[in-house]
């Protein structure tokens, strides 16, 4: 690996790092204490009530169902908040990877021209290259071509292309947290129900959800498993490396 790819490879180990520290050190932490937030919006609000000119008729017990409705409003708005926050964080998570994954491909292609790219085709043909490791090259045709088609291939694409330069991946034993990655950013971002697939690869992940009209379940990423996510990303930058 050379000058370039070495701070390339850096770069993202310093990108990722960044990232997970800051969501979990300075983001989460915003929800700590919403317990204690609740109840005091709870007597903010109650005080708010008494402190309303009333008739010679007022009982308070009447304000108390009042009350009682909008603490739990703002509860509830409180942990969903706290739950679509680290969701959306663990989606930026696997999106991150995927951008500094092109920013070097397209790099090291544009630039040096050291990266071949295969030709992309059906998804068949990208898990057989995969498996055989036969691929057709781009004869004779710009760099910027090149460029474009990483830029514009998707996760299987990049496999192949990252496969047909020595770095297998989906070989590694990081390979399935990342692949969980994946599958849950898919659901997070692009619909609410939740694969068989991901129930059975992450059942800790899987919320019975009785308010929800269409779907039973539904996702929710722990810190635990955004730890676990991050740290797969983190060891696949530190064992990146491809051969030209």
């Amino acid at each position: 690996m050379g000058i370039v790819d070495q701070y390339f490879r850096d770069h993202a180990i310093m990108q990722n790092d960044i990232y997970r520290k800051g969501v979990l050190d300075r983001v989460m932490p915003v929800f700590n204490n919403i317990h204690q937030e609740a109840e005091e919006e709870s007597q903010r609000y109650w005080d708010q009530l008494m402190a309303q000119p009333r008739d010679g008729n007022f009982d308070p017990s009447d304000l108390a169902d009042q009350a009682v409705d909008h603490t739990y409003e703002h509860y509830s708005g409180l942990l969903f908040l706290e739950k679509e926050t680290l969701n959306m964080a663990t989606a930026g998570l696997y999106h991150l990877w995927e951008k500094e994954l092109k920013d070097f491909l397209q790099h090291s292609v544009v630039k040096y021209g050291n990266v071949p790219i295969p030709r992309q085709k059906r998804k068949w043909w990208m898990l057989k290259c995969l498996q055989r490791n036969e691929v057709q090259y781009y004869p004779n045709v710009e760099m910027t071509k090149r460029s474009d088609a990483i830029k514009r291939g998707d996760i299987r694409y990049l496999k192949v292309v990252l496969a047909v330069n020595g770095f297998n991946f989906t070989q590694k034993p990081y390979y399935q947290k990342m692949d969980q990655l994946r599958q849950v950013t898919g659901a997070l971002k692009h619909s609410k129900e939740v694969s068989e697939k991901i129930q059975r690869a992450r059942p800790d992940l899987i919320d019975d959800d009785p308010w929800e009209v269409f779907w039973s379940k539904t996702l929710t990423v722990t810190k635990d498993a955004f730890i676990e996510f991050a740290n797969s990303v983190n060891q696949f930058w530190h064992d990146f490396e491809i051969t030209y």
